[in-house]
């Protein structure tokens, strides 16, 4: 019996067997049954086989070898399989099953209507879309040509639209942490790493280094010369080039976490700084109050008022990099 065949068909759409499909996995501890989707290839011969609706996804089938179960049968066929105390539940089998059938079907399409609770569909082109939309935030002349860039995604979020991006500006580009297995994120790399993107740079002579966290939301940098720059120093920097470009609106939001040699930078330079609790939510919030356009964390995410609401480790690079288009040095950019 153990080499029987057991698989669970259902839909996200169908609210009750979702609620079914969760309690089935918490229950099922020894990995007894198998999952497939009524949409698939296996799912829609199955639905042909049973001369149903190919587009009937309010509920649950159980397919045991060559025998298959529908609707409540299935789920008490389902509960008897995995047993517990789910098991309990067999209590309900002692109804007939044309009336749990009836009580089942009314469940189900009262916690599913297709028009309101939609549909999940997988976006092909999201990281070309995602690319357009910061590339949108720059002039349509600006390249990265005869620029060599070191770049470790984290084996993370940016693992793909990291390097498709810089490529796509020209740059000569050197890549690091671009292979995840779902357990390999920020391991000995990224942005928490940065003797990873130092070692790059030196390694390529590159002209800058760029390290994203795993969900490419934090930014940390490496100059020509090996020389880490934090986040507290990037937004020094843009602070500075903002506020000469008339960019900057009414300062910088730091964290309690912030160098003080920030502070004491900004000060010179007559910005105007405030610190908000540690967190992006709460640098967010200050920005919001006091309406500023900058602010960010030494961890290297930081918030540019100008584009988004919330940080972007590609975003900043960009930024970043727009101020070296002209041929500037990154250590020279970062003095």
């Amino acid at each position: 019996m153990n080499n029987t065949e057991k698989i669970v068909y259902y839909d996200g759409l169908c609210g009750l067997c979702d609620g079914s499909i969760s309690l089935i996995l918490k229950f099922d501890k020894n990995n007894i049954l198998k999952y497939s989707s009524l949409q698939g290839k296996s799912g829609q011969v199955l639905l042909r086989k049973l001369n149903k609706d190919l587009k009937e996804f309010d509920t649950v089938l159980f397919k045991v070898n060559d025998q298959v179960y529908t609707k409540s049968t299935a789920v008490f066929k389902i509960i008897e399989t995995i047993g517990g105390w789910v098991k309990v539940l067999m209590i309900f089998n002692l109804f007939p099953t044309r009336f749990n059938d009836w009580i089942y079907s009314k469940i189900a399409k009262n916690l599913s209507e297709p028009n309101t609770l939609g549909r999940v569909k997988r976006l092909e082109d999201a990281n070309d879309r995602y690319i357009k939309i910061l590339k949108n935030n720059f002039p349509k002349n600006f390249q990265l040509k005869r620029m060599r860039i070191a770049i470790d995604c984290a084996n993370g979020a940016g693992y793909k639209s990291g390097p498709l991006l810089l490529r796509s500006l020209g740059a000569k580009v050197y890549q690091f942490g671009t292979s995840p297995n779902g357990f390999n994120i920020n391991d000995k790399c990224g942005s928490t790493f940065p003797n990873k993107i130092k070692y790059l740079v030196k390694k390529h002579n590159a002209h800058i280094g760029i390290s994203l966290d795993g969900d490419a939301d934090r930014i940390i940098v490496s100059d020509e010369n090996g020389n880490i720059i934090d986040g507290d120093q990037i937004i020094a920097m843009l602070a500075t080039r903002w506020k000469r470009k008339k960019i900057l609106k009414g300062g910088v939001i730091g964290t309690l976490m912030s160098n003080y040699g920030l502070q004491n930078y900004l000060k010179s330079q007559k910005i105007k700084f405030i610190r908000a609790k540690v967190g992006d939510r709460y640098v967010k919030e200050k920005m919001q109050n006091n309406n500023f356009n900058l602010g960010g964390e030494q961890s290297g995410h930081i918030i540019l008022g100008k584009f988004a609401t919330t940080g972007d480790g590609l975003l900043v690079a960009l930024e970043i990099l727009f101020s070296m288009r002209k041929g500037k040095k990154a250590s020279d950019l970062f003095n």
